[in-house]
């Protein structure tokens, strides 16, 4: 189980669980055409009762056994919405990580100080040992964060679509993945 953090402080950022008050803004960004041109959900998940349905069935897995790691970016003076960050087990002690950054807030490092905070987190509170990373190749920005971040480019990867509460589309891209051991050295370099 990946552990749900009270709060981590990342630059001048906050990592924080979803609360009722980040809806308006998660969907602002689901419903908005380009800021999820590169994301494998489905058409009815970047509607608003997608964004509604998704923030629902997170905020009530905190308290079950089986808590969704999904956690909100959030500015640290005002407590404003700025994006997503979260982790989902993958088997094998892995786990797919994720990242989003608002449209109106990109290009302002939210998500390279975030990134390293929350990798961080997973490799020292769970049994976690190795990270990856699915992302579209046309999504350049994301190829340079995970590939900064010290990520390994595996190469290729197609995924088939899913059907379920979390179901996606297809999705072509690339694979990044971080093991313990290579954030271990970046740590200590």
């Amino acid at each position: 189980m990946i552990p749900i953090p009270k709060q981590l402080s990342a630059g001048q950022t906050v990592i924080r669980p979803h609360v009722a008050s980040d809806l308006a803004a998660f969907e602002q960004f689901l419903t908005h055409p380009t800021a999820t041109q590169f994301m494998a959900f489905t058409p009815e998940q970047k509607s608003s009762a997608g964004a509604a349905a998704m923030m629902d069935a997170v905020i009530g897995s905190y308290a079950s056994n089986h808590p969704i790691c999904s956690l909100t970016i959030a500015d640290d003076s005002t407590g404003e919405y700025l994006g997503s960050i979260g982790a989902a087990e993958a088997g094998d002690h892995a786990a797919e990580v994720f990242i989003t950054v608002m449209p109106d807030t990109q290009r302002r490092g939210i998500a390279k100080t975030s990134l390293p905070v929350f990798v961080d987190h997973l490799f020292s509170t769970s049994a976690v040992t190795q990270l990856i990373a699915d992302v579209v190749k046309d999504n350049t920005a994301a190829v340079r964060l995970f590939d900064q971040a010290g990520f390994l480019n595996t190469g290729p990867i197609e995924r088939a679509a899913e059907d379920g509460a979390l179901g996606h589309r297809d999705m072509a891209g690339l694979r990044f993945v971080m093991t313990r051991a290579d954030f271990n050295k970046l740590r200590a370099s």
